[in-house]
C-alpha cells in the first residue's frame, strides 16, 4: 500500500497526465481501492493519486462510514458550474492539521471516467457523492 504523501513534495504541485486505460500505470480497480483505503484510513473524505505519490489524473471521495457511496474519478473534468458558492472550511490530507475557507460553487456538474472505464457526466452538490 502506497502512503501518504506531504507538502513541501513537488508531486503536489505537478499537472498530472490523464489516466490511459490503454497503457495503464496500474490496475484502475487497484488504484481506486488504495485511494479509498488511504483515504479512508487518515479519515478524509477526498484524495488525489498525487497524494499517494501516483502521477495520474484521480480523485476518490467519500466517507468511510458510507463506502457504498464512494468512488473514484478518473480523468474528471468540471464542465459546468453554479454561479452561486458557499463559504466551506476544508482541510488537506497532504497540509495535516490545517484547515482554510474555501468559496465553492453550491453545484458542479462533471464528466469522468470509472474505474471500469464508463465514462459518465453527474451533478453533484455539496459532499454528496451520490
Amino acid at each position: 500500500m502506497e502512503k501518504l504523501v506531504f507538502h513541501p513534495d513537488p508531486i503536489l504541485e505537478e499537472q498530472m497526465p490523464a489516466f490511459d486505460f490503454d497503457n495503464p500505470i496500474m490496475d484502475p480497480k487497484e488504484l481506486e481501492k488504495e485511494l479509498l483505503a488511504i483515504m479512508f484510513a487518515n479519515n478524509g473524505i477526498g484524495i488525489a493519486s498525487p497524494q499517494i505519490g501516483i502521477r495520474t489524473r484521480v480523485f476518490a471521495m467519500g466517507h468511510s462510514l458510507m463506502p457504498e457511496a464512494s468512488l473514484a474519478l478518473f480523468n474528471p473534468t468540471v464542465i459546468d458550474a453554479s454561479n452561486e458558492f458557499q463559504d466551506v472550511e476544508e482541510g488537506c490530507l497532504s497540509f495535516p492539521n490545517i484547515f482554510a475557507k474555501i468559496k465553492r460553487p453550491t453545484w458542479i456538474v462533471v464528466k469522468y471516467n470509472t474505474s471500469e472505464n464508463e465514462e459518465r457526466t453527474e451533478r453533484m452538490e455539496g459532499y454528496n457523492c451520490k
